[in-house]
Protein backbone atom coordinates (compact mmCIF):
# COMPACT_ATOMS: atom_id res chain seq x y z
CA UNK A 1 0.00 0.00 0.00
CA UNK A 2 1.26 3.23 -1.17
CA UNK A 3 1.24 6.05 2.14
CA UNK A 4 3.15 9.01 -0.13
CA UNK A 5 1.29 12.11 -0.33
CA UNK A 6 0.23 12.10 -3.63
CA UNK A 7 -0.70 15.79 -2.92
CA UNK A 8 1.09 18.23 -1.12
CA UNK A 9 -1.68 20.39 -0.12
CA UNK A 10 -3.73 17.84 1.19
CA UNK A 11 -3.14 15.99 4.63
CA UNK A 12 -3.08 12.13 4.92
CA UNK A 13 -4.95 10.48 7.76
CA UNK A 14 -5.27 7.00 7.83
CA UNK A 15 -4.47 6.67 4.67
CA UNK A 16 -7.55 9.12 4.18
CA UNK A 17 -6.46 12.28 2.13
CA UNK A 18 -8.63 15.73 2.90
CA UNK A 19 -7.55 18.97 0.94
CA UNK A 20 -7.83 21.39 3.97
CA UNK A 21 -8.00 23.98 1.58
CA UNK A 22 -11.14 22.89 0.24
CA UNK A 23 -12.68 22.02 3.48
CA UNK A 24 -11.34 25.42 5.12
CA UNK A 25 -13.60 27.26 2.47
CA UNK A 26 -17.05 25.71 3.06
CA UNK A 27 -18.68 28.83 4.45
CA UNK A 28 -19.46 28.37 8.44
CA UNK A 29 -22.66 30.20 8.24
CA UNK A 30 -24.07 27.68 5.51
CA UNK A 31 -22.19 24.94 7.63
CA UNK A 32 -24.62 25.99 10.28
CA UNK A 33 -27.52 26.77 8.84
CA UNK A 34 -27.56 23.12 6.47
CA UNK A 35 -26.18 20.73 9.46
CA UNK A 36 -28.19 22.37 11.92
CA UNK A 37 -30.29 24.74 11.07
CA UNK A 38 -28.66 27.23 12.96
CA UNK A 39 -29.31 31.07 11.97
CA UNK A 40 -27.66 33.84 12.97
CA UNK A 41 -29.21 36.26 15.73
CA UNK A 42 -27.73 38.92 14.55
CA UNK A 43 -26.55 39.99 10.97
CA UNK A 44 -23.93 42.99 10.21
CA UNK A 45 -22.48 44.28 6.91
CA UNK A 46 -19.63 40.83 6.29
CA UNK A 47 -20.27 39.22 9.52
CA UNK A 48 -23.21 37.97 11.70
CA UNK A 49 -23.23 36.92 15.26
CA UNK A 50 -24.91 33.79 16.73
CA UNK A 51 -25.70 32.02 19.61
CA UNK A 52 -22.51 29.58 20.57
CA UNK A 53 -24.31 25.93 19.78
CA UNK A 54 -22.14 24.05 21.82
CA UNK A 55 -22.69 25.68 25.17
CA UNK A 56 -25.39 27.96 27.07
CA UNK A 57 -24.96 31.53 25.66
CA UNK A 58 -27.55 34.00 26.06
CA UNK A 59 -25.89 36.88 24.33
CA UNK A 60 -25.07 35.97 21.03
CA UNK A 61 -21.45 35.75 21.79
CA UNK A 62 -19.87 34.00 18.24
CA UNK A 63 -19.12 36.01 15.64
CA UNK A 64 -18.85 34.27 11.90
CA UNK A 65 -16.63 36.43 9.72
CA UNK A 66 -18.24 35.71 6.17
CA UNK A 67 -15.17 37.28 4.21
CA UNK A 68 -12.21 35.89 6.36
CA UNK A 69 -14.61 32.57 7.04
CA UNK A 70 -13.23 32.52 10.46
CA UNK A 71 -15.18 32.07 13.95
CA UNK A 72 -14.78 33.25 17.23
CA UNK A 73 -16.80 33.49 20.54
CA UNK A 74 -16.44 36.30 22.78
CA UNK A 75 -17.81 34.14 25.84
CA UNK A 76 -14.77 32.31 25.62
CA UNK A 77 -11.75 33.44 23.61
CA UNK A 78 -12.18 30.56 21.43
CA UNK A 79 -11.95 30.27 17.40
CA UNK A 80 -10.91 29.39 14.06
CA UNK A 81 -11.76 27.36 10.67
CA UNK A 82 -14.76 25.43 10.27
CA UNK A 83 -12.87 22.46 11.29
CA UNK A 84 -11.96 24.06 14.59
CA UNK A 85 -15.67 24.77 14.89
CA UNK A 86 -16.97 21.21 13.80
CA UNK A 87 -14.36 20.03 16.90
CA UNK A 88 -15.66 22.00 19.13
CA UNK A 89 -19.18 21.25 18.39
CA UNK A 90 -18.81 17.51 18.29
CA UNK A 91 -16.19 17.53 20.83
CA UNK A 92 -13.76 15.37 18.26
CA UNK A 93 -10.42 15.21 16.98
CA UNK A 94 -9.21 17.41 14.08
CA UNK A 95 -9.18 14.12 11.47
CA UNK A 96 -13.23 13.40 12.65
CA UNK A 97 -13.73 16.69 12.28
CA UNK A 98 -12.62 17.03 8.74
CA UNK A 99 -14.32 13.36 7.83
CA UNK A 100 -17.38 14.97 8.80
CA UNK A 101 -16.70 17.91 6.69
CA UNK A 102 -15.69 15.70 3.79
CA UNK A 103 -18.74 13.76 3.87
CA UNK A 104 -20.73 16.88 3.86
CA UNK A 105 -19.52 18.92 2.05
CA UNK A 106 -21.45 18.55 -0.95
CA UNK A 107 -24.54 19.75 0.55
CA UNK A 108 -23.03 22.38 2.24
CA UNK A 109 -21.18 24.41 -0.46
CA UNK A 110 -24.21 24.14 -2.89
CA UNK A 111 -25.30 27.54 -3.16
CA UNK A 112 -23.63 28.79 -0.77
CA UNK A 113 -23.82 32.45 1.76
CA UNK A 114 -20.50 33.04 1.50
CA UNK A 115 -20.07 33.60 -2.06
CA UNK A 116 -23.24 35.45 -1.52
CA UNK A 117 -22.04 38.26 1.03
CA UNK A 118 -18.86 37.81 -1.49
CA UNK A 119 -20.78 39.07 -4.53
CA UNK A 120 -22.98 41.45 -2.63
CA UNK A 121 -19.82 43.87 -1.37
CA UNK A 122 -18.36 43.42 -4.70
CA UNK A 123 -21.79 45.13 -5.84
CA UNK A 124 -21.82 47.29 -2.89
CA UNK A 125 -18.57 49.16 -4.12
CA UNK A 126 -19.52 49.57 -7.51
CA UNK A 127 -22.24 51.67 -6.41
CA UNK A 128 -20.39 53.42 -4.27
CA UNK A 129 -18.57 54.29 -6.85
CA UNK A 130 -21.35 54.81 -9.57
CA UNK A 131 -22.97 56.75 -6.79
CA UNK A 132 -26.37 54.53 -7.71
CA UNK A 133 -28.32 52.57 -5.58
CA UNK A 134 -29.90 49.11 -6.35
CA UNK A 135 -31.26 46.29 -4.61
CA UNK A 136 -28.89 43.50 -4.43
CA UNK A 137 -31.21 40.77 -2.15
CA UNK A 138 -34.27 40.55 -0.25
CA UNK A 139 -34.54 39.23 3.19
CA UNK A 140 -36.65 36.49 4.01
CA UNK A 141 -36.97 37.60 7.55
CA UNK A 142 -39.45 40.99 5.67
CA UNK A 143 -43.17 40.50 5.72
CA UNK A 144 -44.06 38.84 2.58
CA UNK A 145 -46.03 42.00 1.78
CA UNK A 146 -43.09 43.68 1.62
CA UNK A 147 -40.84 41.40 -0.61
CA UNK A 148 -43.44 41.56 -3.23
CA UNK A 149 -43.35 45.57 -2.71
CA UNK A 150 -39.68 45.39 -3.48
Amino acid sequence: MNTNNPNPKTTAMNNEYYDLQHLKAIPIADYLHTAYGIEPAKRYNGYALYHAPYREDFNASMKVDFRENLWHDYGTGQGGSIIDLVMRMQGCSAYEAMKHLAGKRERIVAPSSFHREDHIEHRRDEQRANNRRHILSISDELPSHLQRYL
